[in-house]
């Protein structure tokens, strides 16, 4: 028994840090994983309801009439949860070992990942150019984290497409990818328990229990160990929010946000 369970953890840990293998013994590896194997899956669906969560009473507002949505900021969203939908149609292809068609739509991932990125500038702007700073001084400081977030998700991708060979790496990287645009979601479920948290450090930990917390328990419970991406990409984001939050109520940050915001208008 305990060499069989020593056989099992090391071809886990094989199939995490090794080079992906050939499709049919992806497959048939994937089935010695166990139940396991259907987390990233998981966390693809996951992150489609905290998606939902987050963002129906916006829309709930919107349809009754309580405040306008520019149409670029519904491609905006539309493309967002298309990223979210491939995801999860990519994490059940691998799981399935069907490497090929998932490889191929790879190439649908990058476009729409650029895509992703040039949408969150896009509406951001168009958010912008609707107010005048008075009008909704609100939006300063949401505009830190949607920049972070645009610093941080081409990290991610980039990352996890020269890393598609190394499997560990690649779906670790890829689930970071896109833990970091639910944030957007988890900063609008004033719903959730109020800790009274400091700057921006109150959505942080949401996202830290809901997103992160998730990927380490997978990691420690199939490896017996935190995976070095699960890791450096949790410092990544952690870092990220705590150069939001350093900047969440400066006022120099604010004087720049808003000329920035006068010049765009």
């Amino acid at each position: 028994m305990q060499a069989d369970g020593w056989k099992t953890a090391t071809t886990t840990e094989a199939l995490e840090t090794g080079p992906v293998p050939a499709p049919h013994a992806a497959f048939t590896a994937s089935r010695r994983t166990g139940p396991a194997r259907h987390f990233f899956v998981g966390i693809g669906v996951w992150c489609i309801l905290l998606t939902i969560a987050g963002f129906v009473p916006s829309f709930q507002a919107y349809f009754a009439g309580e405040f306008h949505i520019p149409p670029i900021v519904h491609v905006h969203a539309g493309i967002m949860m298309g990223w979210l939908v491939l995801y999860t149609a990519q994490a059940g292809l691998a799981t399935r070992g069907n490497l090929r068609l998932h490889r191929r739509m790879g190439w649908l991932a990058t476009g729409l990942a650029a895509a992703v990125w040039i949408s969150m500038g896009v509406a951001t702007v168009t958010a912008l150019q609707q107010y005048a700073p008075d009008e909704a001084p609100f939006l300063v400081k949401p505009l830190l984290i949607q920049l972070g977030t645009m610093v941080v998700f081409p990290v991610f991708f980039i990352g996890a497409v020269l890393a598609r060979r190394q499997a560990g790496w690649h779906k670790r990287l890829m689930a970071l990818a896109t833990f970091v645009l639910v944030q957007a979601a988890l900063d609008r479920m004033h719903w959730l328990p109020d800790l009274g948290l400091p700057g921006f450090w109150e959505t942080g930990l949401r996202g830290y229990v809901l997103l992160l917390l998730p990927l380490f328990a997978f990691d420690l419970s199939t490896l017996r160990r935190i995976h070095p991406a699960t890791l450096i990409g949790a410092g990544l984001i952690i870092a990220m929010h705590g150069v939001v939050s350093f900047y969440w109520a400066d006022e120099g940050w604010n004087q720049l946000a808003r000329h920035v915001w006068m010049w765009l208008r």
